[in-house]
């Protein structure tokens, strides 16, 4: 009973209202989160040496059953519900992160009533499919959406298992016990969110949000660096290649001592290669773009230090996941008027008391809002708009309209106004 006590760390609606509503907005709300997930996927379908072709044939069948199952075939529709049976998909995130919400409010349409009549029964049942009908429409159907990103994969792990169960035990169809060992190595290839540890419950309902992932990663990559070392090697040195392919040439490495912070950015903690990788085919000289590519390789970024100064104690090398943030820490900013991480002032001396508003109500928006809509956002919508430019004449690029609404990691600079800040920077 205490090894599967879901019972969450602070029983206030309120409170796990707002923190499903922050965990949906950086995720499911999110193009970048999906464009995440998706390719993250793709490189540990990769690592767990599931062929491309059984990936595309995983998302024509999934998409069917989900769209037009009368148009599959009888052995794939049997492959499906088999897929299903096995218990591949109890740990999508849809279901352990996201949907307590959806279940509560299901659950309160069927509350017992003391009138047993069964005209009163028929009531609170058609209450029930009324909110399910409600529940089902946009806000469900992000969540499914987001699911559906890792179970096409789960489904590919679970036929690529499937065909190769067939061939070690000489089988021409799968019995039960063969359907549930490869149900059960769909789950485990990938993310794996029915996470019962108390701990990390607590960790992702209260300063750790996101620990979730980390700590559903960790076995998938620990079980792939014993049991296929080499097909971690074959993506860090594909990595590596396309680097130096697209490197932009030999004055690569000065363009990046002059460029944003982030741009310098290597994995682990400095050791690995850089996070961004150069496209010589957009932008120019002057106009470099570099393409965050690192993000999308879950050995990387596992053990990447959050953006920005939010860092604990200011410290470099503290992995993301073990950084707080979320509501709460936005709390602790609102209320005391001090950044947590970095101890400076939320606000200047000269600020007014609206000022000081402002900024507060600014900070808890960019908290809760998804990334696709914070206040940074509009300053560079705007900014576009108006054709704003930089100290140095130069205007602002608009990438960051592929980052936020296509959730491609784009990024550019001009040489010359970064080199600008820079030197401001030093002074």
């Amino acid at each position: 009973l205490d090894m599967h006590d879901r019972a969450p760390l602070v029983n206030i609606q309120a409170f796990n209202d707002v923190m499903a509503f922050f965990k949906k907005s950086k995720t499911v709300y999110n193009p970048g989160t999906h464009v995440t997930n998706i390719l993250s996927n793709v490189t540990l379908s990769i690592l767990h040496g599931i062929p491309l072709r059984t990936m595309g044939r995983s998302a024509k069948m999934f998409l069917d059953f989900e769209m037009r199952p009368d148009s599959m075939s009888k052995e794939d529709l049997a492959l499906m519900k088999a897929f299903y049976a096995a218990g591949a998909v109890l740990g999508q995130f849809s279901s352990t992160e996201v949907k307590k919400t959806v279940y509560d409010k299901l659950n309160q349409a069927i509350t017992p009533d003391s009138d047993s009549s069964y005209l009163t029964k028929l009531n609170s049942y058609s209450k029930y499919e009324r909110a399910k009908a409600q529940l089902a429409k946009y806000d469900n159907m992000a969540s499914e959406i987001y699911a559906a990103e890792d179970n096409i994969f789960r489904l590919a792990a679970f036929l690529n298992t499937a065909g190769n169960i067939q061939v070690r035990d000489g089988s021409k169809t799968l019995n039960a016990d063969q359907l549930e060992e490869a149900g059960l190595a769909g789950r485990k290839m990938f993310l794996d969110y029915d996470i019962d540890a108390r701990m990390i419950r607590a960790m992702r309902q209260s300063f750790m949000p996101f620990i979730s992932w980390s700590y559903a990663i960790m076995p998938v990559l620990g079980r792939i660096a014993i049991e296929k070392p080499w097909a971690m090697a074959n993506v860090l040195m594909t990595y590596a290649l396309m680097q130096a392919t697209l490197g932009g040439g030999e004055d690569e490495e000065e363009k990046r001592k002059v460029a944003p912070d982030y741009l310098r950015d290597r994995a682990w903690g400095g050791l690995g290669p850089y996070m961004h990788m150069r496209l010589p085919f957009i932008g120019d000289e002057q106009n470099p773009v570099y393409f965050n590519l690192g993000k999308y390789i879950p050995m990387f970024t596992l053990f990447q230090p959050p953006p920005g100064e939010s860092k604990l104690a200011g410290q470099e090398y503290v992995p993301g996941f073990l950084t707080p943030s979320g509501p709460l820490t936005t709390l602790i900013s609102a209320m005391s008027g001090y950044d947590p991480f970095t101890g400076k002032p939320m606000h200047n001396p000269t600020d007014t008391q609206w000022d000081k508003l402002v900024t507060t109500g600014k900070a808890v928006y960019n908290t809760m809002a998804p990334a696709a809509v914070n206040a940074n956002f509009w300053k560079n919508v705007g900014d576009l708009a108006e054709g704003t430019t930089g100290p140095t004449g130069v205007e602002k690029s608009a990438l960051f309209l592929a980052r936020n609404l296509g959730g491609l990691g784009l990024y550019q600079f001009n040489v010359d106004e970064s080199a600008f800040y820079q030197r401001k920077e030093v002074k």
